[in-house]
C-alpha cells in the first residue's frame, strides 16, 4: 500500500495519517520513491506484516534499523495499536518525537 501511494506519489495517502502533513507526506514520498522496489525485511516474510513494513519505509527514511524494530514494537505493543502500515508509521514517527 505504502509502495503504490509513493510511486503514484499519493501525498493525500500519507496526509489521511494523523499527524501527517503536506510537507512531512511530500518528504515521505521524495524519501521513499525508487527504494521500496523489492525490499523486504530479512526477518520478515515475502510480502510482509504491517510491521515490517513499517520499519523497512522508517530504516528508508533514515531511522537506524534497530531504533525502527523498537519504535514499531513500543507502537504496536500500546493498546489500541494501529493496524495499518501507513497508521504504524505515522505513530512511530510521534513517538520519535
Amino acid at each position: 500500500e505504502i509502495g503504490s501511494a509513493v510511486e503514484a506519489k499519493d501525498q493525500a495517502r500519507f496526509q489521511s495519517v494523523p499527524g501527517i502533513g503536506k510537507r512531512t507526506a511530500a518528504r515521505i514520498v521524495v524519501e521513499l520513491a525508487g527504494k521500496l522496489e523489492g525490499t523486504a525485511s530479512i526477518d520478515a516474510p515475502a510480502g510482509g506484516s504491517p510491521a515490517s513494513e513499517a520499519i523497512d519505509a522508517l530504516v528508508a527514511l533514515g531511522v537506524g534499523r534497530t531504533e525502527a524494530v523498537q519504535l514499531v514494537g513500543a507502537v504496536a505493543a500500546g493498546e489500541g495499536a494501529p493496524e495499518t502500515t501507513a497508521d504504524l508509521i505515522a505513530a512511530a514517527l510521534k513517538r520519535r518525537r
